[in-house]
């Protein structure tokens, strides 16, 4: 009897012959954004409850925190898509998933100095010298991590469907 992942694989056997094939869908913009904004809405909601928790806030003062966090939920899914609709080409596909990192990375750090500012935890020198100078380089060294990982994962992405793609066609004439 063969393995349950072969018989799938091979159709060949009994399993095999009646296993339901998966399907790929395509993730559309709307799906995309709504499953992205779905999560990071409830990871931001997290992050401003336990916020106003651990430092006594009121509610009412964490709206606008939580409401500029959410619009860079809206400006990274916008962003992360861009960029994953070029990932079939490793280096394009590499520099988008970067340049939306980085653009992400600077407005959300922006967004969480600018919140510590208005809920008067930082004065206005502090978020802008000790805090605000540190954004742009720390989103520069991170994107160029994040550039070598996704190129060297795209690339290996490409080669084995590359692979993949001809073992089922059939032979030249």
């Amino acid at each position: 009897m063969p393995a349950w992942t072969g018989a799938a694989m091979n159709r060949d056997g009994e399993e095999g012959a009646n296993a339901n094939m998966q399907r790929w869908t395509p993730f559309t913009f709307w799906r995309w954004t709504s499953l992205f904004l779905l999560s990071w809405g409830v990871g931001q909601g997290i992050l401003v409850v336990l916020a106003g928790l651990i430092l006594s806030l009121r509610a009412r003062s964490l709206l606008l925190p939580y409401l500029l966090l959410l619009g860079c939920g809206f400006v990274g899914a916008a962003l992360i898509y861009w960029a994953r609709r070029s990932y079939d080409q490793p280096r394009s596909g590499a520099i988008r998933f970067t340049l939306a990192t980085f653009l992400l990375l600077n407005l959300y750090m922006g967004v969480l100095v600018f919140s510590a500012y208005r809920l008067r935890l930082l004065s206005r020198e502090a978020a802008l010298y000790d805090y605000g100078r540190y954004i742009l380089p720390v989103a520069a060294l991170a994107s160029v991590g994040v550039y070598a990982m996704a190129r060297r994962r795209l690339e290996a992405v490409s080669q084995s469907s590359t692979r993949c793609s001809h073992v089922n066609q059939p032979p030249p004439p």
